[in-house]
């Protein structure tokens, strides 16, 4: 079935980045898509986080549509039809095929970087409590990036030069992962939240938790 495309209200939403529009290219990095042709963006996400969509369709200016398979999968969509858009978001490594391709953000200032990855954890990232285990007496967050292996990478040189890390990335079936866990997971989540004006709040709950 065809999709409808939405002209937007603001094509020029990532002409220039700011905190809130380096977040949804973190998002959209994960969770995003850009046509082949380049002019058009489309983003599904799973209905129970409908409600994040509609900020991100808000500041797009366009509008979510939901869609139920026969499956039993049920998802909320945005698709967009803005040559503007999608070249601005290939300046920032968002282009077609980006996930076979291996493509890298690029032109992210440390400013704005952070914004950036809390967008991308949103997406294609995890936040957990795990139970405590028989090497492990207490309960522990955990996080976790999935994705390409240019990207991981990329994320996990700024937090370990960041924070003096030495975790590495590894191998998850035809994807990569870096994983961070105890202190150091709660260390990067209080950086990648403090300042945050946007976020996805089933996850930051889990955060809240800790604080």
């Amino acid at each position: 079935m065809a999709r409808p495309r939405i002209q937007p209200r603001n094509p020029y939403c990532f002409h220039t980045l700011n905190a809130t529009s380096a977040y949804w290219c973190g998002f959209i990095m994960a969770d995003g898509s850009v046509s082949k042709c380049g002019k058009f963006l489309s983003i599904c996400i799973s209905r129970k986080d409908k409600q994040h969509l509609e900020t991100l369709a808000q500041f797009l200016g366009v509008k979510v549509k939901d869609y139920d398979y026969n499956s039993g999968v049920n998802v909320s969509e945005i698709h967009v039809c803005s040559e503007q858009i999608c070249q601005d978001l290939s300046k920032y490594g968002i282009i077609p095929n980006k996930s076979r391709v291996n493509a890298q953000p690029s032109n992210l200032s440390n400013k704005i970087v952070k914004h950036f990855i809390r967008g991308y954890l949103d997406g294609d990232g995890s936040i957990s409590i795990m139970k405590p285990t028989k090497r492990c007496k207490q309960s522990y967050l955990r996080i976790n990036f999935t994705g390409n292996k240019a990207t991981i990478s990329w994320i996990l040189e700024i937090i370990n030069q960041r924070f003096n890390f030495t975790n590495s990335i590894y191998a998850c079936k035809s994807s990569w992962q870096i994983a961070f866990a105890g202190k150091r997971a709660i260390t990067i989540l209080d950086w990648l939240y403090d300042d945050a004006i946007v976020y996805l709040r089933r996850k930051y709950a889990i955060y809240a938790l800790t604080i």
